[in-house]
């Protein structure tokens, strides 16, 4: 017999001391509780998932004054049989749901069983109306085609990324986070100034050390150690546990190359030559490993889905994966691409010839160059003007301390974006 009430302690009114303050992806996911679709939340290790489900089971209970008893969690391990998910969903609703009435459903780390996609369908289009089914978890290499195919337009997928600048402050420390809030509201450039000039060693050690929530409030050597444990687990465990990795030294020989590349060119042909006896095949497969494990993000010269095969790209580690003595630059322009990319925006670059803009948001017309540094210069901005009055752009400029406003072009530093 199976034994779920280890894992529903709210059944019996035990509460678990959770983060009282929710990231803003949390928020997202509470405004459609009353939708009929999964809730599907993908995201890199450590990020928070299983807290986000523990955050919105609590919600439902505290707030939405739902019974205890309707509300099932569930965290599956590698060790699971794909038979238990039916095990398991069946002893709840024989033993403990009151089916007459509305009930939740929360499987945490789901990818461990095999076919569960269909296992889910069958449960959403069984009990569509009165259940409202959450999934987390790592997923595989064709975790999208089967998602798609079995459980088209019966999801909402929401994409969890390492903190940014702002949760960081607001899950740190209340006044820190109130400074923040004022700034970006208020738009003075007096103020804006101030406020960088204070936070920017703070904002450069978030940004290496401090994305994931549970190193917020560790040392800075703890961080690091932290960080690198998570890295490993993905790249030693992870990886072969839920995809086909024919060659672990071909894996990490790739994540270090992209780690001493971040963010330049990646041209798969080369980088098999590179890394000798390696086929561009394989390349291309082990990038997609890295990218679904949120390890790195992909940017193309291209928004056209059908030139993406032979587009140029570029690769770009999240910081959080990167080795924190690389120089900074390298850091907020994967910071600026996570954040966009978390904002559902559709994001490239352009390179034609000797110009290139760092991003391109071709739905808003908006052209970004990031520049990292004090004092700008017109040449720096040279290629995203031109580029900009050919095509009818705005501009932005990402840099360090910079602030303006106007139609022409806007400066941001990076940690108010």
């Amino acid at each position: 017999m199976i034994n779920i009430l280890s894992q529903n302690p709210h059944w019996q009114g035990i509460v678990s001391l959770l983060q009282p303050k929710r990231r803003t992806v949390v928020e997202n996911v509470l405004a459609d509780l009353d939708t009929d679709l999964i809730a599907l939340i993908t995201g890199p290790r450590r990020v928070g998932k299983s807290v986000l489900l523990l955050q919105v089971l609590d919600h439902l209970i505290q707030d939405m004054h739902v019974s205890p008893k309707q509300i099932l969690f569930y965290t599956f391990s590698p060790s699971d049989t794909s038979d238990l998910l039916e095990s398991v969903f069946g002893e709840y609703i024989h033993e403990h749901c009151d089916l007459n009435k509305p009930f939740y459903l929360f499987f945490d780390e789901i990818q461990y069983l095999d076919g569960y996609e269909e296992k889910i369908k069958r449960i959403y289009d069984t009990y569509k109306g009165r259940a409202k089914l959450f999934l987390t978890g790592s997923l595989s290499l064709n975790y999208k085609r089967r998602m798609h195919e079995s459980l088209a337009g019966r999801f909402f997928e929401y994409r969890m990324f390492p903190l940014f600048f702002d949760e960081y402050l607001y899950l740190k420390d209340d006044a820190d986070y109130d400074q923040y809030k004022k700034i970006t509201t208020a738009k003075d450039a007096a103020l804006t100034l101030g406020f960088v000039k204070k936070y920017r060693q703070e904002f450069e050690t978030f940004l290496t050390l401090k994305r994931l929530p549970e190193t917020i409030w560790l040392t800075d050597e703890q961080s690091a150690l932290y960080n690198e444990n998570v890295k490993g687990q993905s790249l030693n465990q992870d990886a072969f546990e839920y995809f086909d990795i024919a060659s672990p030294n071909t894996l990490q020989a790739l994540f270090s190359y992209i780690s001493a590349h971040n963010g330049l060119e990646f041209r798969g042909r080369a980088v098999a030559q590179k890394l000798a006896g390696v086929s561009e095949i394989t390349i291309s497969k082990y990038i997609d490993v890295l990218e679904i494990m949120g390890m790195v993000y992909i940017a193309y010269n291209t928004t056209n889905s059908l030139k993406k095969a032979n587009s140029l790209r570029k690769i770009y580690l999240s910081s959080h994966n990167s080795d924190p003595l690389l120089n900074i630059g390298f850091a907020v322009e994967s910071y600026v691409l996570e954040k966009l990319l978390s904002q559902k925006k559709e994001v490239a670059f352009y390179r034609k010839r000797q110009q290139e803009i760092d991003f391109l948001i071709p739905n808003e017309k908006i052209a970004i160059e990031v520049k990292y540094r004090s004092d700008t210069t017109h040449f720096d901005l040279t290629n995203m003007q031109q580029f900009s009055q050919a095509h009818g752009y705005q501009n932005q400029l990402i840099t360090l301390n910079e602030y303006a406003e106007s139609v022409e072009l806007s400066k941001l530093p990076a940690m108010l974006l």
